[in-house]
């Protein structure tokens, strides 16, 4: 097998050198990836010590906001007789309106048809009254 003592060791001493070279190498990826993240931990601490102030910033603008209420504008007409203006209120949504929208896509109305569902059976009594499902025709979704 082998014809010396003397082989065996230097085939030793390479195997040795070998291992000990992909020590190193993994001590230097060892070290990268040490500095990888301490640079995260450091950017993460910047990051949640920002959201602190802007959380702290938040509360002292709606605290200013709450405490001192704004007094509404005052219109003139040109007679001299001053009106209040009165704010302009956001058309109400009923949920009637609101019935078939398409949480997908925004489609609305007659694009949205229900469906049976023949798997969901609500009751038996005095009919069958199947769970309704929503689909929308424009991008297939069902809701």
């Amino acid at each position: 097998m082998y014809s010396s003592v003397e082989d065996l060791t230097t085939i030793y001493e390479r195997r040795i050198n070998e291992l000990t070279e992909q020590i190193r190498e993994y001590e230097t990826q060892i070290y990268q990836y040490k500095t990888l993240l301490d640079d995260k931990d450091y950017h993460i601490n910047l990051l949640f010590n920002e959201t602190q102030q802007l959380k702290a910033q938040i509360q002292n603008l709606q605290l200013s906001v709450i405490s001192t209420p704004s007094p509404p504008p005052q219109l003139h007409s040109p007679q001299g007789t001053s009106y209040i203006a009165q704010p302009i209120q956001p058309p109400t949504v009923t949920p009637t309106t609101m019935k078939r929208q398409c949480p997908n896509c925004g489609a609305y109305g007659f694009a949205i048809r229900e469906i049976d569902d023949k798997n969901q059976i609500i009751s038996y009594v005095p009919r069958r009254i199947y769970l309704k499902i929503k689909h929308c025709t424009k991008c297939g979704f069902e809701f």
